[in-house]
């Protein structure tokens, strides 16, 4: 992230932001995020796991909405850390 200038910080400190809390909560915010990945073109993209998600997903193997609409098409998987799958058969 950039550095803030001197009227942003002044902006933050009139409205109470804390940027050093905000930065220390970030790694914990990333690491409860997933992984959503299309198995087609290898697209990334990083989101808050749905309520929907088994316990325990870090990746989510999905078509992206480019690979839709050239016609490929697979089942969701969702994988965990270690890339065991979750999906039930």
């Amino acid at each position: 992230m950039k550095p803030r200038s001197p009227i942003e910080m002044m902006v933050d400190q009139a409205c109470g932001f804390d940027r050093e809390a905000w930065e220390a909560g970030r790694a914990e915010r990333e690491a409860k995020m997933i992984i959503l990945r299309c198995p087609f073109c290898q697209k990334e993209r990083k989101q808050n796991p749905d309520k929907k998600d088994p316990k325990g997903t870090k990746i989510v193997l999905c078509n992206c909405p480019q690979c839709v609409d050239v016609g490929h098409y697979c089942d969701t998987v969702y994988l965990d850390a270690n890339g065991k799958s979750l999906t039930k058969s």
